[in-house]
């Protein structure tokens, strides 16, 4: 049919305005035929791609401790790929430390069956084996650590259960970070990813933004945030110092406690090193040490004592 051959008249399902039809199942006039186009457009990309799960700053404020209050930060464990020399090391130093408080500042599981890098076909566990494993690592900590307060920062791994449940919304509802690791029901304060512990005015998160620059993650999350604090996620040792009209502050990179060798990481070796902090309250403020672990192990800031790996 050329366009000389009108048979129908039609009104405009955007505009009513009354327009020539030159298809019978045309809805809109010449003007507003391109603005419908490209609303068909947004409405199928927006349908294609999984909605945004919002990073939630939460803040809890410790505002006030007695002199000698301890506390303990590790990260980046990502069980089942933790490394368990490192780990058996500082085990033995929060043993000793007693802390009061212990932050599991982020990617503590790796999520592995769930997470967007090619898996490896010689692994066999499933996802279930790995939270399984997850959860009853976690209660053994509790268990072992009882006497502290054990705050769960999630971290971008553990965020990766949100993207999951995007693309399996039939489960939406049925399940969450909490009901399959049983963090509450444990004793364990849960924080979402981007929260933010405020313990004495200083900073702890996992991080939600990452830079290749040394000390650059630090930085990011210092102008983010402001004030002193440490991260994680970057699986770098570093510190960002600056001094703006409030005083003189330091953000930590603290380092991972997983391998170093992963199979998904074609680095060899990946640009990480091992480490966590830990720290004592004095006149409401807290004095942070950062323990770097080397191929032998860590000297045990407080406790004056070597933890060796093995």
């Amino acid at each position: 049919m050329s366009r000389g051959d009108v048979h129908l008249v039609k009104f405009c399902t955007l505009c009513g305005v009354e327009f020539n039809a030159y298809k019978r199942d045309d809805l809109y006039c010449d003007r507003c035929r391109d603005d419908a186009r490209r609303e068909k457009q947004r409405r199928t990309n927006r349908a294609a791609l999984p909605a945004l799960t919002p990073v939630s700053f939460v803040r809890e404020h410790i505002t006030k401790a007695p002199d000698g209050q301890r506390i303990v930060i590790v990260s980046d464990l990502q069980h089942p790929f933790i490394d368990w020399k490192t780990w058996a090391g500082v085990t033995r130093f929060i043993t000793d430390f007693q802390p009061n408080i212990i932050v599991w500042n982020g990617d503590i599981g790796d999520f592995y069956g769930i997470s967007s890098f090619d898996k490896n076909p010689q692994r066999t566990f499933t996802f279930s084996d790995e939270m399984v494993a997850l959860r009853r690592f976690l209660e053994i900590g509790q268990d072992a650590w009882h006497f502290a307060k054990h705050y769960f920062i999630m971290g971008n791994h553990e965020h990766r259960m949100e993207w999951f449940l995007k693309r399996t919304p039939e489960l939406s509802g049925l399940i969450d970070i909490d009901s399959v690791l049983k963090l509450k029901e444990n004793g364990f304060i849960l924080m979402p990813y981007g929260g933010v512990l405020d313990y004495l005015g200083f900073a702890i998160t996992h991080g939600t933004r990452y830079s290749s620059l040394p000390n650059g993650t630090a930085r990011q999350h210092a102008q983010m945030i402001g004030g002193s604090g440490c991260v994680g996620h970057s699986h770098r040792i570093g510190q960002w110092t600056y001094t703006d009209m409030r005083g003189t502050h330091t953000f930590h990179e603290t380092g991972c406690l997983c391998r170093l060798d992963p199979d998904y990481i074609p680095q060899r070796p990946p640009n990480w090193q091992q480490g966590f902090m830990a720290g004592i309250a004095h006149n409401n403020a807290v004095h942070l040490h950062q323990m770097s672990v080397y191929e032998d192990g860590f000297y045990g800031a407080f406790t004056g004592a070597f933890y060796a790996r093995k």
